[in-house]
């Protein structure tokens, strides 16, 4: 049959992801992440507390993240995460799901 899969395969792997984003990533403080190679497909953002470092988005341009409102999600295709202050307040990068536009 066209459609078997190895019976280690889970559901997710037989059927695909179902949800908007697949992965999430935390850049806490003062790290710096970049969104390429096995990383590659960030394409959104969520800021929690006071996150302050900047977003380099992949066709060029940084924006902020000062300038984001905490809890909400932008669509941005991220490239870089860098600077910040150092502490508690995280900045989450999610992984766009490429089935789902």
């Amino acid at each position: 049959m066209a459609n078997e899969h190895p019976s280690s395969y889970d559901d997710f792997q037989k059927f695909g992801h179902t949800g908007e984003y697949t992965t999430v990533w935390s850049v806490a403080g003062d790290a710096a992440e970049y969104f390429t190679g096995s990383k590659y497909g960030a394409g959104a953002v969520l800021r929690e507390g006071g996150w302050d470092g900047n977003i380099l988005l992949s066709n060029g341009g940084a924006i902020s993240g000062s300038a984001l409102t905490a809890g909400t999600i932008y669509p941005f295709s991220v490239r870089t995460v860098s600077g910040g202050s150092a502490g508690t307040a995280v900045l989450y990068v999610l992984r766009k799901n490429p089935k789902i536009n």
